[in-house]
């Protein structure tokens, strides 16, 4: 029995110890360490994402906040005839990028060139609408003439013709 247990010892060191085993190990190792390096690398850039969208969304969720906070101080400071002309004018443009847009991207699509003798260009279009939606109070309309009315006196003008 002894010697079955030698013979087998020298088979299993001579397979340990071969030129073929040695490679073998060497490229395990080799092959283990690059996918070791790799998704090292896989999960630094992930964490980096991660960090670069948590600054995105804080960036936007900010802005977003200030805008609002903006509309709502315009809202207070502003009449009902400015709104619903700021709203009308915020419209008009929305109306009038959007169907830019759409013909651009037709000849686009058909290879044509983009247009360039419209009376109002797409910058100008979206350069109006940017400056309405960022201050819509100073978008107000020309001042209406004033009214040939005559209203009636208040009450400090009563009290004295009495």
């Amino acid at each position: 029995m002894t010697q079955k247990i030698r013979l087998q010892a020298s088979r299993f060191w001579s397979a340990l110890a071969s030129a073929d085993t040695l490679n073998a190990y060497k490229n395990a190792i080799d092959v283990t360490i690059a996918i070791f390096k790799e998704g090292l690398l896989l999960i630094w850039l992930l964490v980096c994402l991660v960090l670069v969208f948590f600054d995105w969304g804080a960036a936007k969720s900010t802005a977003a906040g200030q805008q609002a906070r903006n509309w709502v101080e315009d809202l207070k400071n502003a009449d009902s005839t400015s709104l619903a002309t700021n709203a009308k004018q915020t419209l008009l443009l929305a109306g009038k990028s959007s169907v830019f847009n759409t013909i651009s991207k037709a000849r686009q699509e058909i290879g044509l060139p983009e247009k360039e003798d419209t009376p109002e260009s797409m910058q100008t279009v979206q350069a109006k609408a940017t400056a309405v939606a960022e201050n819509p109070t100073s978008a107000k309309p020309a001042a209406a003439p004033e009214s040939s009315v005559a209203t009636a006196p208040g009450p400090e003008a009563t009290s004295t013709d009495a």
